[in-house]
């Protein structure tokens, strides 16, 4: 019987790359897990009481690219999710890249 679980990822998120991470390369491995990956943005998590939210604010709109990105391929193509996951945190977290 797998463990089912959900994981939050932002990809500014440091600490959401580093759980990522294990949990990819435990899946790779042959974890019996079902792992249901659910999009956060610490944006919106920071948003003031009565502030937009930043799905309702156009100058936010290119802080949500890369988890839009992430979303798509997780719905399209969930063969290649892990690799894209993986991609955009090195982006991030690596290169220091813009990914907006």
């Amino acid at each position: 019987m797998s463990t089912s679980f959900a994981v939050t990822w932002d990809y500014r998120c440091p600490f959401a790359r580093n759980a990522s991470e294990h949990i990819l390369t435990a899946l790779e491995a042959g974890a019996d897990w079902d792992v249901t990956w659910v999009p956060f943005s610490l944006n919106q998590a920071h948003v003031e009481e009565g502030d937009s939210d930043v799905w309702d604010d156009p100058s936010k709109a290119p802080g949500l690219l890369a988890m839009q990105a992430g979303v798509a391929v997780r719905d399209r193509w969930p063969e290649v999710f892990p690799a894209v996951q993986r991609a955009l945190f090195a982006a991030r977290h690596d290169e220091g890249l813009d990914i907006r």
